[in-house]
């Protein structure tokens, strides 16, 4: 994990292990039981892992830095992939789960690099090191201008990657109803939550000014896999967050929000409780910047 004076890292590190940033992050609570919440199969690691690991093969380096690498459900494999891993996380509660995975294969632990920090701000790696900037269902929560600049900063100048990985829901999903619903009812109460789809268009904009494209054909479903969800199982998992649709918000705003939120799924649904089977997919976008002709 942490090392002192790794040559990747442009701040002292001063033990091993994950140090705190001293910063309370929304996602701290979530830390134990995210994966089985939210994580992804270990199909859709897998086959991430390879496709990194493929990428890093055509740059002029081998380190992948995972922003928002959380507890290691992606990350944890691409440890394992033959190249330099560096995770990034506000939430010290979500590497140190990340840090109990590592610990029981000692040689991928002495590889992998953990760092507690904000990635709204100057990220602690030095300049032109990396080869795959890797977000996983994170890129939308941070401030996207920022992430433009320290990605090309931290890009290797002989050819890098910036990779996107997130999930896909049919539109007419339990979860995407209710999330779209969500939408209107914050709305309703002057508060506008983020929307992925928009953040990531207004990311992929950014990032064409400077010259990177994504690479063809576009977004790449690497897995699919089926779910069962359920409305009443969906209001549950989102009245233990802090937030909604990644704002913050007050606790009595968020109760009052997924109050109507309840209602309105019982007249769209009926049976709160029943079971859908849903398929996800997990789907990378591969942007290549800032290689030399």
């Amino acid at each position: 994990m942490t090392k002192q004076c790794d040559p990747l890292v442009s701040m002292p590190e001063p033990s091993r292990g994950p140090q705190s940033t001293g910063r309370h992050s929304r996602f701290d609570q979530q830390a134990t039981h995210f994966d089985a919440r939210a994580g992804v199969p270990p199909e859709a690691a897998q086959a991430t892992t390879r496709t990194l690991r493929q990428l890093a093969a055509l740059t002029g380096g081998n380190v992948v830095l995972d922003v928002g690498a959380g507890t290691g459900n992606v990350g944890s494999f691409v440890v394992d992939a033959g190249v330099r891993y560096i995770g990034l996380d506000v939430s010290l509660p979500m590497l140190q789960v990340f840090a109990t995975k590592l610990t029981t294969h000692p040689a991928l632990d002495s590889t992998a690099l953990l760092i507690a920090a904000d990635a709204d701000t100057d990220w602690p790696i030095r300049s032109g090191s990396t080869a795959i900037i890797f977000f996983s269902r994170s890129v939308h929560l941070l401030h996207l201008p920022h992430v433009v600049r320290e990605s090309l900063r931290v890009a290797h100048p002989d050819g890098a990657f910036l990779v996107i990985g997130r999930v896909r829901r049919s539109p007419e999903s339990i979860r995407a109803l209710l999330r779209k619903e969500m939408q209107s009812v914050l709305s309703h109460h002057g508060i506008i939550g983020r929307k992925k789809e928009e953040l990531h268009e207004t990311l992929m904009t950014a990032l064409a000014a400077h010259g990177c494209h994504v690479q063809p054909p576009g977004p790449r479903t690497v897995a699919t896999w089926t779910v069962e969800e359920s409305p009443a199982a969906c209001l549950e998992a989102w009245r233990g967050k802090e937030g909604l649709a990644g704002t913050p918000l007050l606790a009595p705003v968020q109760h009052a929000v997924l109050e109507e939120l309840e209602r309105w799924a019982h007249a769209r649904f009926g049976d709160v409780h029943q079971l859908h089977p849903v398929p996800e997919h997990y789907e990378l976008v591969v942007v290549e910047i800032n290689r030399r002709a």
